[in-house]
């Protein structure tokens, strides 16, 4: 989601696709629930159990790049993260103090047998107002890899609620190839409260957020600090303390708002091994690009000189033309330091050097769907636009949505909060919004287009699904049916970049079985 014209609930376009297969809306308070905060970077997984956790949101001010912010925080800490192993069953207390009403997403989650509790507000639940407690109940099923938790309401992920989902897997097939684990999770970060910024918001362009974050550190330039404001210069950078010779597997999260980056540690190359909770091709490169909500897992060996190197998370410029008149102090080149037991304790001086950058179109899935096995008829087929317009009414930059599918069409369309939550309604048969459509489907696959007419890229999530990316391409009026061919296996993921300007264009097809759910970001 994005806290702009991308941002799925503020800008209005979301789009609920809700199956009807034996749904039901289930919202209730917790029970005899316990907790548990424990977590851990080690490989090895306990045995298939309940899981219980708790997540207590309160309102905290806490500095993170030199500048003071309130922030929403889970447990008192920014990226709180939650530890589970395939097949367990996991409980989540969440428990709300904030003077605000929410609702927590667990990103990347199918959510099978219990669609009710996905987390999007007012699609699968109601609210979880102030003073009021929640127990989230889901199967991990088969699902393994790097996924995140976040708040489905509004904007107030952007603003601190939000953090890693890790599902551990005692079959991973990279499990020899590596010794430890790292969580590494990368965000834009706002020094105004991300409420504030949309109300003034009004324009096509991005607003530019003040600094990046990894895992919750970041460096202002205090020289752009707004009158009044006080900054502390030089914030600490993150640390990853490694051991000359070791192997990590990284598990990398953009948890940002809008911002997409390019991922690279200077000396050092990286294998990526999983993407979106789906075990890879192991692919080496220098460098990859990483978009908003999605992650990946890559393996590092630590075989350089020990020393300090930077870790780099470029941010990517979508907020100018030019790239060259954000006047906010933003800095785009976001770091961490890679730190060598036994080197100094200094900035490093490294320099960057990138020969092979990761094509994310064609990162094909380990023992995947090739040509030869994807399937060539569909139960189903949705062609889907997005457009970005300006409205001289309101002197806004407005977004809307087209939808073709064989049983539902709309045009146009910008999203608008319903009363209650869509699968409520649809499972009752009340009349829903343009923006909240159910379109009935048999269990198979279905065919999806996305065409994106804006003038940068955006990227879509799918809810309850992962899809294999079969096209990608910038066409006005035509794109050649798979043009996604020179790979060795279809890449399947459950967020993907579409890119940018008149006619781009990605299809992808998915296996329909459960609740669907589309956001934009």
């Amino acid at each position: 989601m994005q806290i702009d014209r991308k941002y799925a609930i503020i800008a209005g376009i979301f789009v609920a696709v809700c199956v009807a297969i034996g749904l039901g809306v289930k919202f209730g308070l917790p029970q005899n629930a316990t907790s548990s905060t424990t977590s851990t970077t080690s490989k090895s997984a306990s045995s298939l159990s309940v899981k219980q956790f708790s997540l207590v949101l309160t309102h905290q001010l806490v500095n993170l790049d030199g500048v003071w912010k309130w922030m929403m925080l889970a447990n008192g800490q920014l990226d709180f993260p939650i530890h589970v192993v395939t097949g367990d069953f996991v409980e989540v207390e969440v428990v709300n103090r904030m003077n605000v009403s929410t609702s927590i997403h667990w990103h990347g989650l199918f959510q099978e047998d219990t669609p009710w509790m996905d987390g999007a507000a007012m699609v699968t639940q109601g609210l979880i107002p102030s003073g009021e407690t929640l127990v989230y109940k889901f199967s991990t099923g088969n699902q393994t890899g790097s996924y995140w938790w976040h708040a489905h309401y509004a904007s107030q992920y952007v603003d601190g609620i939000r953090g890693p989902f890790i599902i551990h897997d005692p079959q991973d097939p990279y499990l020899s190839q590596y010794d430890e684990e790292i969580i590494v999770t990368l965000a834009d970060h706002f020094h105004r409260s991300s409420e504030n910024v949309l109300k003034e918001y009004l324009y096509a362009y991005d607003p530019a957020p003040e600094s990046g974050l990894i895992n919750g550190r970041g460096r202002y330039d205090c020289n752009y600090t707004a009158q009044g404001v006080s900054c502390i210069p030089n914030s600490p950078l993150t640390v990853f303390n490694v051991t000359q010779g070791k192997r990590y597997r990284l598990r990398i999260i953009n948890e940002s708002a809008q911002a997409a980056f390019t991922v690279s540690i200077d000396g050092h190359n990286m294998t990526v091994i999983e993407q979106d909770g789906v075990y890879t091709n192991p692919t080496v490169v220098d460098a990859f690009p990483i978009a908003t909500s999605q992650r990946y897992s890559v393996i590092v060996t630590a075989n350089s000189a020990i020393d300090n190197y930077w870790f780099r998370a470029t941010m990517m410029d979508m907020y100018s033309p030019t790239g060259t008149d954000v006047q906010n102090g933003v800095d785009f080149n976001v770091k961490a330091v890679w730190r060598y037991n036994g080197a100094k304790d200094q900035d490093p001086t490294s320099i960057q050097n990138i020969r092979t950058s990761l094509n994310v179109y064609t990162l094909g899935e380990l023992n995947g769907l090739t040509a030869s096995t994807i399937p060539t008829n569909y139960n189903n087929s949705i062609y889907f636009s997005f457009t970005i317009a300006y409205d001289p009414i309101t002197n806004a930059s407005v977004s809307t949505v087209t939808l073709i599918s064989g049983t539902s069409n709309f045009y146009g369309s910008s999203y608008q909060m319903p009363p209650r939550p869509t699968l409520q309604d649809m499972l009752l048969g009340n009349p829903l919004p343009d923006s909240s459509n159910v379109i009935p489907v048999t269990n198979g696959w279905v065919f999806m287009q996305i065409r994106n007419t804006d003038n940068v890229e955006h990227v879509f999530h799918l809810h309850g699904h992962t899809f294999y990316v079969i096209g990608v391409g910038k066409v006005l009026h035509k794109l050649t049916h798979r043009s996604v061919t020179k790979v060795a296996t279809f890449p399947r993921r459950d967020a993907i970049q579409v890119p940018l300007c008149t006619g781009g264009v990605q299809e992808g097809m998915m296996r329909q079985d459960a609740y669907l759910d589309l956001s934009i970001f």
